[in-house]
């Protein structure tokens, strides 16, 4: 058992506490919470002490209130680790994609073009083919409901992609050509301003 059912246990009587036990500190935790209720270190342990002994939960917020200052400084240096890696994360992407723009290889540097081309024939296609299905078995229209709800949402991802793509994209050829990219408030004000404002 990993500590995450002890977490949702104990987050009810004390919030801070249950949290940082379902996270990367969890085993240092569970430490604290293992000594202040008398029992072992271990998920198990702690489960089968609070459901012999729901009382200790008050015993549990009370060491959160007491060990606030320790407690916030953890939730401090998670959110930081997280915030890193998430960085890293987005860092890792921006490479690809810068690295995929450079490319020589023409089909590598081009797939969001070449997936807007396969997502206008497809669409293409399936219209066609209702056509078809309408006109060889009129009967068929009955049908045409359950086909679109099986058919709608593969299509409505692939275009959310090619949207995403084709703006980001943009984007890239207005930065390129020297246009200077608007900050966060610069660009919700030219978004909002009346027509015809500067």
């Amino acid at each position: 058992m990993m500590w995450d059912t002890v977490s949702k246990i104990i987050g009810g009587a004390a919030p801070v506490l249950g949290g940082l036990l379902g996270g990367p500190v969890g085993a240092r935790i569970g430490g604290m919470v293992a000594s202040a209720i008398g029992s072992e270190n271990t998920p198990e342990a702690i489960e089968q002490k609070l459901a012999d002994n729901p009382e200790l939960l008050a015993k549990l917020k009370a060491l959160e209130i007491e060990k606030a200052s320790e407690l916030q400084s953890l939730t401090l240096n998670v959110e930081m680790q997280r915030a890193a890696q998430e960085t890293a994360r987005i860092s890792e992407v921006n490479q690809t994609m810068r690295a995929e723009l450079v490319s020589k290889d023409k089909f590598n540097s081009r797939w969001r073009a070449f997936m807007g081309y396969g997502v206008s024939i497809e669409t293409m296609a399936l219209v066609l083919g209702l056509i078809w299905m309408m006109i060889k078995d009129p009967a068929s229209i009955a049908n045409l409901g359950a086909v679109m709800q099986h058919v709608a949402w593969i299509i409505s991802v692939q275009l959310a992609v090619v949207g995403v793509a084709v703006k980001k994209r943009s984007d890239d050829k207005a930065l390129a050509a020297g246009a200077q990219k608007p900050g966060f408030l610069s660009g919700a004000l030219r978004r909002f301003a009346p027509q015809g404002a500067n």
